[in-house]
């Protein structure tokens, strides 16, 4: 019996598979990027993914001054009692 074709078709395989992941070079690949996190809920042995989409640190910085506008204390007057 022949292998050789077996052995061509599993080194095609693991070489394959030992080919580093390829990084996205454009703007538009990187602004498609996903971030994913697995953490386990309180009570609960089974994980949960969260993935959300990467930002770029202007996006990161314009999203986190307004949430810091939106949550601003406001001054409160109070009305006066007097005649």
């Amino acid at each position: 019996m022949d292998y050789r074709p077996l052995l061509l078709a599993m080194l095609a395989l693991v070489g394959a598979c030992s080919a580093p992941p390829l990084q996205p070079t454009t703007p538009e690949a990187q602004a498609q990027r996903v971030l994913c996190d697995r953490s386990y809920p309180v009570g609960s042995a089974l994980p949960r993914k969260e993935c959300v989409a990467a930002l770029s640190d202007d996006e990161r910085q314009r999203l986190s001054s307004e949430l810091q506008d939106r949550f601003k204390p406001r001054t409160v007057q109070v009305p006066s009692g007097g005649k």
